[in-house]
């Protein structure tokens, strides 16, 4: 009896000791870089104001971009799911050639960094770009059929980057399907359109619901397409930049706890949604089979559907690899390369300075990885599996960086140590 009653003890106290580690962890690296950035926000020479919020939200050219950045994030969600939930039916519910491998190119934007597929973006649509160029030349055009810039440009890079997050949400959602559901609501006799909006829909609606949150984010966040081919549309994202560049430290801090409270408003209605909107069958049965497109036009319509798409996802990827072995003073003269070598490959290689920054990235990618793993791990097992009262506030904190865009994180960072503390270690 004596063990029995120690064990529980001493697992309990285990576990406050990890969740204490944990929210230290959170609250110095996290919660606290955040404050401080509101802090800095407040503060001008050590007084409280709010002028800077003022500032933000009366005047014309300050107030733009913030509004700039909530159409581009709720665009991006209307753009990306439609693009995103198309596909995912495309590949999962319907009957398509090579659908496996298609499966797997439909991630590949996921393992492409975000200026990789700008840069490819720009010589493919770019005033000079490869695609640009070829339709200028082949309809015999003066001028460029059209401009990779401004709003329609960022959606065109977003569209291409972030339609990931509707379908791998979506593609789950369809696979664990329940078929026998779908068999016995069209043996009581209803129709396609009522299994759909009665049975599909329903069971995809909180997949929906999560990915609009993540491209919402994602959206209002994206740093690298507005400030390269953005132009005249300003984002919030780049004026953080800018602020911070010309040393506003307090003016990029309130861009930052708007831009944050904004994001962080719209995931807690999201995930309100995704709760609400929760659907579960109650028969277990068989996954959904890919339903066979029994109209010959129809099936022919989507094999060219799925070609065009095949082409349109590995296009970028060529051009980087075309460019790769491009010699820069040759590129910079002629549309359409002509020589070719390895030259920039061995230049890299064989040169300290040029491989370096893959290095760099390399152990950063790693510390980072573990740094991740090791503070997710055990933060899940507490959150799923333990019954600590203060498991709350490791969920929430935890939770808080993915409702935060990367460039209010790096903000909060550098107000929180550009002065020694004690979670800098002094």
């Amino acid at each position: 009896m004596g063990k029995m009653t120690v064990r529980p003890q001493r697992g309990t106290i285990i576990g406050y000791a990890v969740l204490l580690v944990l929210l230290l962890f959170l609250v110095g690296y996290i919660l606290f870089p955040a404050l401080k950035t509101v802090e800095v926000s407040v503060l001008k020479e050590g007084v409280f104001t709010c002028a800077n919020y003022i500032e933000l939200f009366t005047i014309e050219t300050s107030r733009t971009p913030l509004i700039h950045s909530i159409i581009l994030g709720l665009l991006s969600v209307i753009v990306c799911g439609g693009m995103g939930i198309s596909l995912a039916f495309l590949v999962h519910f319907f009957q398509i050639p090579c659908r496996s491998i298609i499966d797997k190119l439909l991630y590949l934007p996921m393992v492409m960094p975000g200026i990789i597929i700008v840069f490819s973006f720009v010589q493919l649509y770019g005033e000079s770009g490869l695609v640009t160029k070829s339709i200028q030349l082949l309809f015999g055009l003066t001028d460029a059929p059209f401009r990779l810039s401004g709003l329609a440009g960022i959606l065109f890079v977003h569209a291409y980057t972030q339609y990931v997050y509707f379908y791998i949400t979506v593609s789950i959602a369809i696979r664990h399907i329940d078929y026998s559901v779908l068999e016995s609501a069209r043996n009581l006799g209803a129709s396609k359109r009522q299994v759909f909006t009665s049975i599909i829909v329903p069971f995809l609606k909180p997949a929906i619901i999560a990915a609009s949150a993540m491209t919402f984010i994602s959206g209002i966040g994206s740093f690298t397409a507005p400030s390269i081919i953005g132009g005249g549309y300003k984002v919030l994202t780049t004026q953080i930049l800018l602020s911070k560049t010309n040393n506003y430290m307090d003016v990029a801090a309130t861009q930052v706890v708007v831009l944050t409270l904004i994001s962080s408003l719209m995931f807690i209605v999201f995930r309100f949604y995704e709760a609400r909107s929760q659907f579960t069958s109650s028969v277990k049965g068989a996954p959904i089979q890919p339903i066979k497109i029994s109209n010959g036009m129809v099936r022919f319509a989507v094999l060219l559907l799925t070609v065009g798409l095949v082409i349109s996802i590995l296009l970028p990827l060529f051009a980087i690899v075309l460019i790769s072995f491009v010699p820069s003073s040759s590129w910079m003269v002629n549309y359409f390369p002509h020589d070719f070598t390895v030259n920039n490959y061995l230049q890299i290689f064989t040169h300290s300075r040029k491989i370096q920054p893959f290095i760099n990235s390399i152990v950063m990618a790693l510390m980072a990885s573990l740094l991740g793993l090791a503070i997710a791990l055990p933060t899940s097992f507490i959150i799923v599996k333990s019954r600590l009262r203060l498991k709350w506030m490791l969920e929430f904190l935890a939770m808080l960086p993915w409702a935060m865009p990367a460039s209010a994180i790096a903000i909060n960072i550098i107000n929180a140590f550009n002065q020694p503390t004690i979670f800098s270690f002094n």
